[in-house]
This record gives structure tokens, sequence and C-alpha cells, in this order.
């Protein structure tokens, strides 16, 4: 896939399982996009919450991967602005990749960047509709994504 610069992941449901630990593929993943690309990854955390958010993440043995990490309340288009600036990307050179269509997907859209929906788990059934746009792929195991980028 030409012209990528910028990867931003989502966390809970994308890379990791809910209280649980790293999906199996997560970081054969993340190890071998971070040697072409520039990764972000933005995470949301309750009000009260970021701190574990951020101990979770830390734990994952992850965080030497990504350029950028932030953790919010909510997913904002601002702080994947935010994100893309310091990735050094930009809408056309990035892509977004999570398993909500009503947050990841639907952000990368107004943005106007390309889109990953890895669509399994909890979320597997929330499908695009006109509020989020449809995604630019449609993947079910993140390992697909080695296959294309």
């Amino acid at each position: 896939m030409n012209n990528v610069k910028g990867i931003i992941f989502d966390w809970v449901g994308t890379l990791y399982e809910r209280d649980k630990d790293l999906f199996p593929d997560s970081y054969e993943v993340i190890r071998k996009l971070s040697g072409k690309y520039n990764l972000g990854l933005i995470s949301i955390a309750k009000r009260g919450a970021e701190n574990s958010r951020w101990r979770e993440i830390g734990l994952s043995g992850l965080t030497p991967y990504f350029k950028e990490i932030y953790v919010c309340q909510e997913k904002a288009p601002e702080i994947y602005k935010e994100c893309m600036d310091k990735l050094e990307s930009d809408s056309k050179s990035t892509i977004i990749i999570g398993d909500r269509t009503i947050r990841d997907i639907k952000v990368a859209n107004e943005l106007g960047c390309r889109s990953f929906w890895l669509r399994k788990g909890e979320y597997a059934n929330e499908l695009p509709d006109k509020k989020t746009g449809k995604p630019t792929y449609t993947i079910k195991n993140l390992k697909d994504l080695l296959k294309v980028l």
C-alpha cells in the first residue's frame, strides 16, 4: 500500500483483549509494522481510569514501537490530527485501525484517512452506517494487516 507514513491503532479490542492481555498476534504485527511506518496509539479511558490504562499499555511491552501514545476520554478528531502531526503524516498518508465503527471508522472517515475495521470480538456486529461511513478495508484478524501493508 503506497503513500502510508503513519498508522494509528486503537487499543482495547484491537491490540488488547479487555481486562486480559495482548491478542496473540499483536506483538508480531506491531513489531513488523514499526520497521516500516510511524505508529501511534489512541485509547479511551474513563475519567479516573487513565493511570490504569497507561499501566496496562506499559506492561504490554509495545510502548517502544509507538512514536506517540494518547490516553483520552473521547476519541476526538483533534487528537488524531495531533497524533498525525507527531507521526509526520497527514490524512492522505495515515491509516486508522480499530474494532469500533462508531469511533475508529467514523473518525477516519471524518478526517479523510484510510481505515481498517477489525471485525471481531464484542463489537463485530456494530455495522457501519450513514453516520460512521464505510471502512476502507474490513479484516477479521490483525495478522491480515501484514498481507496488505
